[in-house]
């Protein structure tokens, strides 16, 4: 359980947002529900930033998740990135290929959360 740690999921269906919201909520999430990844540039502060960000590749169709990840990148935020992304990514961003089981996400999600929580 992570009480306190603030998720952003960045989806355009809203099917997925349900769906990861019944899943994070109860297991102590403070889930924000975004569309498009230009809502989460305009939420997103160094001041207050999310601790995970959960991006579906889907949502962002004028750039590549990678890049996506690199504009919210902070020291206190990891990604979480569901779809195929073909280069690299940092270490603070974790892939997750489709179709993803809810355990894998949850535990990818634990695996980026420092020990605060």
């Amino acid at each position: 359980m992570r009480q306190g740690c603030r998720l952003a999921v960045v989806a355009d269906h809203t099917d997925t947002h349900a769906v990861l919201d019944a899943v994070l909520s109860p297991q102590g999430y403070e889930v924000t529900r975004l569309r498009r990844y230009s809502d989460l540039e305009a939420r997103h502060t160094t001041a207050d930033p999310f601790d995970i960000v959960v991006l579906d590749a889907e949502a962002m169709p004028h750039s590549t998740a990678v890049e996506s990840t690199e504009k919210t990148e902070t020291p206190a935020t990891r990604h979480v990135v569901i779809g195929t992304v073909s280069i690299n990514l940092n270490p603070q961003t974790r892939l997750i290929s489709k179709p993803y089981h809810m355990a894998e996400l949850l535990q990818t999600i634990e695996s980026l959360l420092p020990i605060r929580h």
